[in-house]
């Protein structure tokens, strides 16, 4: 009796088994994802289209570099573990590091860029909302114009 008090005791206080983790959303459940998000935005069928046509090659784009990356990561650990640390090792994998970082940044400026020129001025101004960015803001009427850049 004390024993089974014992092991249903242990046995309450050991955490549930975590549940098996979900798989991932495959690609199509991603672009219906994203899709919606447009939509909720505000973007035009037209916008939506548009930028939906350039995600698959960024993704592609995205997903090499990512695999890149994580393999530079596993270099630049390597030589960080070794004895003596080979710094010119490790310096290359950190320029390479480096480069890569450049590189997916450049995958979304040129895909902003794309959307940019082939959407509708309103879409083009929600786009750059999105982004944090006011775009070309008409000032309130009345309001005098807002100074140029740089003065």
């Amino acid at each position: 009796m004390i024993v089974s008090l014992l092991l249903a005791a242990a046995a309450a206080a050991q955490p549930a088994a975590a549940a098996a983790p979900a798989a991932p959303p495959t690609q199509a459940e991603q672009m219906a994802q994203f899709e919606q998000s447009l939509r909720q935005r505000g973007f035009s069928d037209a916008g939506v289209r548009a930028i939906l046509a350039g995600a698959p090659q960024g993704a592609a784009q995205g997903r090499t570099l990512q695999t890149q990356g994580e393999a530079a990561v596993a270099e630049l650990r390597a030589a960080a573990a070794a004895n003596p640390v080979d710094v010119a090792r490790v310096g290359a994998d950190l320029r390479r590091l480096d480069d890569i970082s450049a590189q997916l940044a450049r995958v979304g400026t040129d895909a902003t860029i794309r959307n940019l020129q082939v959407l509708s001025e309103p879409d083009r101004r929600l786009l750059l909302e999105t982004m944090g960015l006011r775009g070309n803001p008409q000032p309130a009427p009345g309001a005098p114009p807002a100074p140029a850049p740089g003065r």
